[in-house]
């Protein structure tokens, strides 16, 4: 490792301590093991003052549990598949059919993708006794009680999680808003926005500025009945946002309440980094204020795209409102203990 990185320590511990967390992922972990162990006493021989940090395995069960499932507070579906596995073992201890872990299943294959979880599971117990079997080796109640602790812990107090968990409902929302068959009710709703959306005029060739529809979690699949995972029309400089609101909610009438009249959903602009949503109100008269989440406390709603910054294009994304941002960031301990590791949230 000294070698490969041109005599840089630091570099050369990195590349070693890589090499052991993804080693339990392997089949052949003991060979490698032993290859890890031989390289780092060799550092040591080399380099005696150079202290080379412990790796996951070497650290005690529970840090290595804890510290896993910080790691995992970015992916939900993954944390809440983990603690119904480890639930469902608690609950029937004697029952052999829970102690196997199917990797053959697409869900379960996605699963052991995810950073974290693999090394959670080992963690657990579990080992890869074929290919695409996992197998817990022996039960223990207390690796049991705390993997449920740290996993209920993150779906509990994990702004994170939350907000993770938030995007992937809303993401399921807009594809049923999209697929669904609309009711008369529905269409007439659609048909009322779309008369309110301005026509291109025509000095400009019938061009003007393509504006850009994203929707937070829809980046996989195209939406519904489309071709891809956002909407698009063109307007005039001239135009107002409220007029790409209509447009939109022409296409999803639920747009235009959730994001202007109750606030469950907000819209950024996708074009600047760090955004804050956008305040919007349909009263003229209202002007904003600055604790309304705008960048300059304005009502964004009636300014033009020009006057926004969406010309000659705009980009907006759509999402559901924020999560209430905690004190101070997630991190999985033990009750009663000193948290093992903090994840910035």
């Amino acid at each position: 490792a000294l070698h490969r990185f041109g005599g840089n320590v630091q570099r050369a511990a990195d590349y070693l301590l890589s090499a052991a967390s993804s080693s339990s992922n392997a089949p052949s972990a003991a060979p490698h093991s032993n290859n890890l162990a031989a390289s780092i006493s060799k550092v040591q021989q080399t380099h005696p003052s150079v202290q080379v940090p412990p790796t996951m395995q070497q650290k005690s069960k529970q840090e290595r549990i804890f510290r896993c499932t910080n790691r995992l507070e970015k992916h939900p579906n993954a944390v809440d598949t983990l603690y119904k596995t480890i639930q469902r073992v608690r609950q029937n201890p004697k029952d052999r059919k829970y102690w196997t872990i199917d990797c053959s299943l697409p869900a379960v294959q996605k699963l052991v993708a995810t950073p974290g979880a693999m090394d959670f599971l080992t963690a657990m117990n579990y080992q890869m006794i074929q290919r695409n079997s996992l197998q817990l080796q022996f039960y223990d109640a207390a690796t049991m009680y705390m993997g449920t602790l740290a996993l209920g812990q993150c779906q509990m107090e994990s702004r994170v999680y939350r907000e993770a968990k938030r995007s992937l409902q809303f993401a399921k929302e807009i594809r049923t808003i999209f697929s669904d068959a609309t009711s008369p009710q529905e269409r007439a709703a659609r048909a009322s926005h779309l008369q309110q959306v301005p026509t291109l005029s025509a000095h400009n060739g019938g061009l003007g500025s393509p504006i850009f529809v994203y929707f937070d979690g829809v980046d996989e699949d195209p939406l519904p009945n489309r071709s891809t995972k956002y909407l698009t029309r063109n307007f005039d400089g001239d135009d107002t946002l409220q007029d790409v609101l209509h447009w939109v909610a022409s296409q999803a009438s639920v747009a235009w309440e959730h994001l202007v009249l109750n606030g469950q959903w907000q819209l950024l602009d996708k074009n600047q980094r760090n955004a804050k949503p956008l305040y919007l109100s349909d009263n003229r008269n209202d002007r904003g204020h600055a604790d309304q989440h705008a960048d300059d406390g304005t009502n964004a709603l009636h300014q033009t795209l020009q006057h926004l910054g969406f010309w000659p294009s705009g980009k907006l994304v759509i999402r559901p409102a924020a999560v209430p941002t905690s004190q101070s960031p997630f991190v999985a301990r033990p009750v009663g203990g000193t948290a093992m590791v903090s994840v910035k949230a």
